[in-house]
């Protein structure tokens, strides 16, 4: 797309108003290209703002945003996934760009190899792309020929393809600005003046870069391309004959198509944790969704369900036009997930972890996985770190997995633990028997309180290790004459420490 960084869209120009892109350079303002009535009055890429201006008054300027022009070739290939799941765009010098799809095993699909770039076609150019395509066997050949082949588009086999690449330019080959102008001062012009030379002097004279673009080009050497999306190894893919008009029909298809994939997930004993949505409009454009789940899930309706609520909150930037004509739903991140059984009879309630799963996935994907956090177990035996919260998608327990984690944590404790723990351990005022007795008497939040009953202490040492200066704690479990029961701390010993221990309430028992 030899002009795609004028015309991805620009809504302030009229097509008949002569119309560049500038950038801003050690010289001053540069032109870097132009639309079709600015190059026929004259306007050429590298001509400087002030010709360019003198050669056309009239002429409008914007100032060139490669940033602009690498998000439009990213959603522009988006778009192109209706042809092929291995897309990728690239942008070029002088506001090109151009899409790298690799359509084997896919052209059948659209009637074969001519009828599918006459599609490409008319989709790019209804969209008011001017598009140069071409078809070939390597990476290195497709790029070659659509860029410099006099008719691209035309298929070449065998030898023909061969012929029609010696004709091309050495710039073709994908090679250094430098190192073209250098085989054109040798005489080296085009391509099939390089094919009878032999790879060693090619590497000995212009290094390695040259003899393995040559390679890749004619399928001696693999390439392959970085596609936009990740593989996913479970994909469900449909082009529908008929264009999805109503919300009814996308809704039916999404129910089919989660059914579909998590059939597949089953079958490999998996479930999905990132589902992946791509809706394509007849007119080439596309929407993409991407939901997570709080565990490996392999429920079709639930995973349908959250897909729909996405969609839901995106109706009013997303218009069907003419038509959905293609649905791909893919599992991009997925775990292993063993079976269970939640009911001896079909019918009954799930079990409480399950409807904690889907309570945990519908909050997440209204609000985001990162605002939505649970407990998770840490490796420590100082009471305020031995629970961390983590967003869910992160935990590192499933719901399941995180009961069995407490209640084995639990039967571990030496001692009994509070109901409720503070949020962080608050000071008291502490009446006890010196060096290690229990307290007598304490006052916390501006009250006193009485101790009728005193359990301790449990020692806690410190995590010394972490050398975050903390000290040995004494914990009492205390309970004072109105039955209230509180749990204390004495944080630091008399015979050890050189400043005075001090006492904090750090829990409530019910």
């Amino acid at each position: 797309m030899p002009r795609f960084a004028i015309e991805r869209g620009h809504p302030d120009v009229e097509p008949d108003e002569p119309f560049a892109l500038i950038a801003r350079e050690a010289g001053g303002f540069r032109i870097v290209t132009a639309n079709q009535t600015a190059e026929m009055a004259g306007v050429r890429p590298g001509h400087l703002l002030t010709d360019a201006q003198a050669l056309v008054p009239a002429l409008i300027t914007e100032e060139h945003a490669p940033a602009r022009d690498r998000a439009a070739i990213r959603h522009l290939a988006l778009r192109a996934t209706r042809w092929s799941p291995w897309v990728a765009g690239e942008t070029e010098e002088e506001g090109a760009a151009g899409l790298l799809i690799d359509v084997e095993g896919c052209a059948h699909l659209f009637g074969g190899e001519e009828p599918l770039l006459a599609d490409i076609k008319e989709t790019l150019n209804a969209q008011g792309l001017t598009a140069r395509l071409a078809l070939a066997e390597t990476i290195g050949a497709a790029h070659a020929r659509a860029r410099f082949a006099a008719i691209p588009s035309k298929i070449l086999e065998g030898a023909a393809a061969r012929d029609g690449l010696a004709a091309l330019p050495v710039a073709a080959l994908r090679l250094p600005h430098d190192m073209v102008r250098v085989l054109r001062r040798l005489g080296l012009k085009r391509i099939g003046d390089l094919l009878p030379l032999k790879r060693a002097d090619l590497t000995a004279r212009f290094g390695a870069a040259l003899p393995r673009r040559l390679d890749q080009m004619l399928g001696r050497e693999p390439e392959s391309l970085s596609p936009l999306l990740p593989p996913a190894s479970y994909r469900i893919r449909t082009m529908f004959a008929e264009p999805l008009i109503s919300e009814a029909q996308v809704t039916r298809a999404i129910d089919k198509a989660a059914k579909d994939l998590a059939r597949l997930l089953v079958d490999q004993a998996k479930g999905t944790r990132q589902l992946e949505l791509v809706l394509t409009r007849v007119d080439g454009d596309a929407v993409r969704l991407v939901i997570g789940t709080a565990s490996p899930s392999a429920h079709a309706p639930h995973l349908a369900r959250l897909l729909k609520q996405r969609l839901d909150r995106l109706a009013d930037r997303f218009d069907p036009g003419f038509g959905i004509d293609a649905l791909q739903l893919s599992s991009l991140r997925h775990e292993e997930m063993a079976g269970e059984q939640h009911a001896l009879v079909d019918g009954e309630a799930a079990s409480a972890a399950e409807e904690i799963t889907v309570l945990l996935d519908r909050l997440g994907a209204r609000m985001g996985f990162e605002t939505v956090t649970r407990p998770q177990g840490e490796e420590s035996h100082i009471p305020e770190r031995a629970v961390v919260w983590a967003p869910v998608a992160a935990a590192a327990h499933a719901p399941n997995e995180a009961a069995a984690w407490a209640q084995a944590a639990w039967a571990s404790l030496p001692r009994e633990r509070p109901f409720l723990m503070l949020p962080s351990a608050e000071p008291a005022e502490v009446t006890a028997e010196v060096p290690e007795g229990p307290p007598r008497q304490f006052r916390w939040r501006r009250v006193t309180y009485r101790v009728a009953k005193a359990e301790g202490p449990e020692r806690v040492a410190p995590e010394w290790w972490k050398g975050d200066g903390a000290r040995t704690r004494d914990y009492y479990r205390l309970e004072d004459e109105e039955g209230r029961r509180f749990w204390l701390y004495r944080d630091g010993l008399f015979e050890r420490e050189t400043d005075a221990p001090r006492w904090y309430v750090h829990g409530l028992f019910a």
